[in-house]
């Protein structure tokens, strides 16, 4: 198989291209969902992203150009990964508005999917996936609710 340039691989296109290959041999089988969040990009996104609409899931209370996926686009330098990703998020408190609605819309689709039993998630979506793996071994200790997820795939952008 030849490189193929970065520049013409679109995150949807990557998915689309794994899903067909795991589903060859009934491997594996995908089911796609959006974030709750509707989101008005920032110049640039779409070229990355492919037409809308977009979504997001975390609603962190930023606006415009105060948001953190406008931020994301103006990436600070570091020393070193971790001091660029500080100095991103240094005016943002970690409050996240809406945690128990994605929680349990989470939940919710794995409550109607019973098949379930991996997540993939890209950018704030593994965010999100890491988010529910916690949450889930909570719920396991707290209410005995027993864990659905047995693997996880996280890709950052």
């Amino acid at each position: 198989m030849a490189p193929l340039a970065t520049s013409r691989i679109s995150i949807s296109s990557l998915a689309n291209l794994l899903a067909k290959q795991m589903a060859i041999d009934s491997f594996a089988s995908f089911h796609y969902i959006n974030g709750p969040v509707p989101v008005s990009p920032p110049a640039g996104f779409a070229e990355y992203f492919g037409i809308g609409p977009h979504y997001r899931w975390l609603e962190d209370g930023g606006v415009a150009e105060g948001s953190m996926i406008s931020r994301v686009r103006k990436f600070p330098h570091g020393s070193c990964p971790e001091d660029a990703v500080r100095a991103l998020g240094k005016d943002w408190d970690g409050h996240w508005n809406n945690h128990y609605q994605v929680m349990e819309y989470l939940y919710d689709t794995l409550d109607k999917n019973p098949d379930i039993e991996g997540i993939v998630g890209y950018s704030e979506g593994a965010t999100m996936a890491a988010s529910l793996i916690l949450d889930e071994d909570r719920k396991t200790q707290e209410i005995g609710r027993p864990r659905r997820i047995k693997c996880a795939v996280f890709f950052t952008g």
